[in-house]
């Protein structure tokens, strides 16, 4: 696969921006979801998960060990499974919950990128999947992206 050099054009340039996108999850269109091909968990945010009025006794009570690019150690509370929904596209993905603060809702790591084959370009920030004999492709939210990281 191939990226036009026209979708590129379209951006803000230059730019070094992560690719950060809209998914429905669950019932709720959530904002803000990075996608992290070097994070080997889906993670969930509990403040999200709150926020999206999920009922917590749905959380699996299995703490998994998560080591940060820093080295630094820390404990999800639980995992939890919900559908994402895409164009072409319905998966059950596991998450892990942390209890942080997060400019991001959620991450999306190698779990969910390799479950549905996902071609992930920060570049030209989309995401291109084959689904039903067709490619899709999901654009990222560029002014997203840069407003997680606006100084305070």
């Amino acid at each position: 696969m191939v990226f036009a050099d026209d979708e590129a054009t379209q951006l803000l340039h230059p730019h070094h921006d992560a690719l950060v996108l809209t998914l429905q999850v669950a019932t709720i269109n959530l904002k803000r979801i990075l996608i992290d091909n070097g994070s080997s968990a889906n993670v969930l945010f509990l403040a999200t998960y709150k926020g999206m009025g999920l009922d917590e006794t749905l959380i699996l009570r299995k703490s998994t060990t998560l080591i940060g690019f820093n080295g630094e150690v820390s404990h999800s509370l639980g995992e939890v499974t919900l559908p994402i929904y895409a164009p072409g596209l319905n998966k059950h993905t596991r998450f892990s919950i942390v209890d942080s603060s997060s400019a991001y809702n959620a991450i999306l790591g190698r779990p969910w990128l390799h479950a549905i084959r996902v071609m992930p370009s920060t570049y030209h920030q989309v995401l291109i999947y084959f689904t039903n004999g067709s490619i899709r492709e999901i654009k990222g939210d560029q002014h997203s992206s840069r407003s997680c990281y606006k100084p305070p």
